[in-house]
């Protein structure tokens, strides 16, 4: 508990704010995310998950996959 107290007391108050909003936009992503793929039935792995976020976060995605 010290440590931890120790170290929210070095961060500036902005910080934290900035924390605290970065992980309700997480959660949203999550959320858009779920819906996604229940709504289509699927079962997204940890990879496309990753892309999923990217994605949210305006960067852009490169694919590849075998064909057959």
């Amino acid at each position: 508990y010290r440590l931890i107290h120790h170290r929210l007391r070095q961060y500036p108050r902005a910080f934290l704010q900035h924390h605290r909003k970065r992980t309700q936009i997480e959660k949203m992503s999550m959320d858009i995310i779920t819906e996604f793929s229940v709504e289509r039935g699927l079962v997204l792995d940890d990879f496309q998950i990753q892309a999923c976020k990217a994605l949210l976060d305006g960067c852009s995605v490169l694919v590849a996959a075998p064909t057959g």
